[in-house]
């Protein structure tokens, strides 16, 4: 149960008292119980129906950071009794803070230990001057400063990566996945997957990367891009007009070949394609003898 904690004007200016003085810090040892159901106010200066007083070594916790002070109080009487209010007061009996509800804030059976955690935040006066009692830590929460006590965030609550308070599993993690727009863990693509380029949930590394550009570097060779574009190039021998050379591509376009360009080396002669498919083409020129050419082709 969460309920609405005031620290009191009375307690902050016990604490601006004990700067001035150099008696800082403000001690905090004993916490109330009441059944008072009422909205605290910060000028209040005690609990409406207290019928309980814990002392110091039914304390624990102390200044956790982050400006917040922790308190653990233990009733292991055979009280029994239901509490609507509490207060925490200094060693010279100032009410320090107060909280009460109008719903039980905790319900204690004769036969049962009660345990009030307590955390109120330090805003007007400097953390360092108010400590606990004579007491040791008991499960303080966890903070950026000090370890302790946090609860574990949901699933959904990791992949919302908006908790500032709660800890994170393994298996929690999971859930808190890359998309385009949160940053989040990823699956790495393969070579395969990579070159494929289909699928929308993996990352590439710039070693795949570089898979998806397969190549041939040579004087007859290839050169796949990421969208599907190839390039090829060569260098071949073209007989005549009668007999057309047929010229193999390294490697066969999966769809068309869309463009050839020829260029004959050492050579006037007039060479042009003849006919082509997708794993290779026929070229011819109009002089005696052969011709060298260097060719060039693209598509998809």
């Amino acid at each position: 149960m969460y309920a609405s904690i005031i620290v009191t004007d009375a307690g902050i200016q016990e604490v601006i008292n004990a700067e001035r003085t150099g008696t800082a810090p403000v001690v905090l040892t004993e916490v109330g119980f009441g059944t008072g159901q009422y909205t605290p106010t910060p000028d209040q200066t005690a609990l409406h129906d207290e019928f309980k007083r814990l002392p110091a070594n039914a304390l624990s916790g102390g200044n956790v950071g982050d400006n917040v002070i922790y308190i653990n109080a233990r009733d292991t009487s055979s009280d029994a009794y239901t509490l609507f209010e509490f207060g925490v007061y200094t060693a010279s009996g100032t009410l320090f803070a107060v909280c009460s509800q109008n719903v039980p804030i905790l319900q204690k059976a004769a036969g049962a230990q009660a345990y009030l955690d307590i955390e109120f935040l330090l805003t007007n006066v400097n953390p360092a001057s108010v400590t606990l009692g004579d007491t040791n830590f008991f499960n303080p929460p966890a903070t950026t400063e000090t370890a302790g006590v946090v609860e574990l965030a949901t699933a959904a609550e990791t992949a919302a990566g908006a908790a500032a308070d709660k800890a994170v599993t393994p298996a929690g993690l999971l859930e808190r996945t890359a998309t385009t727009e949160r940053i989040g863990l990823v699956q790495l693509a393969t070579d395969e997957e990579a070159r494929a380029g289909s699928n929308t949930l993996k990352a590439i590394t710039p070693e795949t990367l570089s898979a998806t550009f397969q190549n041939i570097h040579d004087d007859y060779g290839f050169q796949k891009m990421p969208n599907g574009m190839i390039l090829q190039w060569g260098k071949a021998t073209v007989t005549g007009v009668a007999e057309p050379g047929e010229i193999l591509f390294p490697t066969a376009f999966p769809n068309k070949c869309t463009n050839i360009s020829i260029t004959p080396i050492d050579s006037t002669a007039s060479v042009r394609v003849q006919s082509s498919t997708t794993g290779h083409f026929k070229a011819a020129h109009d002089m005696n003898g052969a011709v060298q050419i260097f060719w060039f082709a693209i598509g998809y």
